[in-house]
């Protein structure tokens, strides 16, 4: 099973009989980019935030949210924020999280077809390597990175 599934403490595990990652292993500096823009955007932020603290080192620093306008034109405004972790997680295991992170929190493709986002959470950073270019160059999450990095 993927390592989300095996972790202790996640509220999502598969296995009781997990053990933590080894203390050894090379941590990970990321920026995560979250937006919602359907149903209760702010608990919907809150929870996603709060489904990730099982995998990560020490308190997400957290950028204030934002409102923001849809960038496609279609469907309702945003609440926008960034969030920056630290985790053994690789790239492709983080990412394995927060999809499932999203579909439990209630993201479908049909809600997503609809414009309709109860959560979108992005690796945008890895450690100095720029995961997503359109995404960080997005005027918000911009704007999010500079609290994050000058709080």
């Amino acid at each position: 099973p993927p390592a989300w599934a095996r972790h202790p403490k996640s509220p999502f595990s598969l296995s009781a009989m997990a053990t933590p990652g080894n203390a050894d292993t090379c941590r990970h500096t990321y920026v995560l980019s979250l937006g919602s823009n359907s149903g209760d955007r702010t608990r919907n932020l809150a929870a996603a935030i709060e489904a990730l603290r099982p995998f990560v080192d020490s308190t997400p620093v957290l950028s204030p949210v934002i409102e923001t306008p849809s960038i496609t034109g279609f469907g309702a405004p945003y609440l926008n924020m960034a969030a920056q972790i630290t985790t053994a997680l690789e790239p492709h295991e983080l990412n394995d999280i927060l999809k499932h992170t999203e579909r439990t929190l209630g993201r479908t493709l049909q809600s997503k077809q609809e414009h309709q986002v109860t959560i979108d959470i992005d690796i945008v950073l890895c450690d100095t390597h720029i995961l997503r270019p359109a995404d960080y160059h997005t005027p918000h999450f911009q704007l999010c990175l500079s609290h994050l990095q000058n709080p």
